[in-house]
């Protein structure tokens, strides 16, 4: 999934700019979340340097903060070397400042005629989109359907599936920022990657992901702090693949 940044100060402009993602990710069915929406640059600073991002942002150049977009853009250059970066002015003389500081945006919107903004925002969502699924060097994907949207996530970000409670013919895919109910079958999922173990008849987990394993009280503790039940049998697997 695509996480999109939006930081820019003046309320209505905020709210229009996020506004038109949202209906445009929703009308176009796109893996993509707008997860920040926001008038302050240091809280979407300490957002990206506590995730692991690889995210689009839209940046007000002239922001009235501590920091301007120019910088905040320096920062999250720094914490997220492959973001792509749009900056959004009202003058087009400060986009020299890109160049200055070394910033390699994805590319610029000037304020004003809203339907060419549109344009401009959706041009380069769906360059970012095409980033992000063909970078060279990128972590290997899953991909699933959820009806009729096709997803990909980050092999690394995933941390378990399980039988949906509800569906039974439906996957629940928890990954380390969010859980979508997949079209797939467990015996599947086993079969796509060795790192995909069952620990338990309802549940395959991501081994990269596993933090420890109570024998036990039966449970498979996560990276990130989450659970997982698991069976006497299942537990006897991961213990013999982490060589315990």
């Amino acid at each position: 999934m695509l996480e999109i940044f939006i930081c820019e100060d003046n309320e209505k402009e905020r709210a229009f700019i996020t506004d038109f993602i949202n209906g445009h990710i929703m009308m176009e069915n796109l893996d993509m979340k707008i997860v920040m929406s926001t008038a302050d640059p240091n809280l979407m600073a300490r957002y990206v340097k506590e995730s692991v991002s690889r995210g689009l942002y839209f940046l007000d150049v002239d922001l009235k903060a501590e920091i301007t977009g120019i910088q905040l853009a320096t920062q999250i250059r720094a914490l997220d070397p492959k973001a792509s970066i749009v900056f959004i002015t009202t003058h087009a003389e400060l986009m020299s400042l890109t160049f200055e500081y070394a910033i390699e945006a994805m590319g610029y919107i000037l304020k004003g005629d809203l339907e060419v903004m549109k344009e401009k925002i959706v041009k380069y969502i769906r360059h970012a989109g095409e980033k992000d699924r063909g970078a060279e060097g990128q972590a290997e994907k899953f991909v699933a359907k959820i009806d009729d949207l096709i997803i990909t996530e980050d092999y690394d970000q995933i941390l378990s599936f399980e039988i949906a409670v509800k569906r039974q013919s439906k996957v629940v895919m928890y990954t380390k920022k969010r859980s979508v109910e997949i079209n797939s079958t467990l015996a599947e999922i086993e079969k796509l990657s060795d790192k995909f173990i069952r620990c338990h008849r309802s549940c395959v987990v991501n081994v990269d992901s596993i933090k420890s394993i109570d024998s036990v009280g039966k449970m498979i503790y996560f990276v990130n702090g989450d659970t997982c039940i698991a069976s006497a049998s299942g537990i006897k697997i991961l213990k013999k693949i982490f060589g315990s």
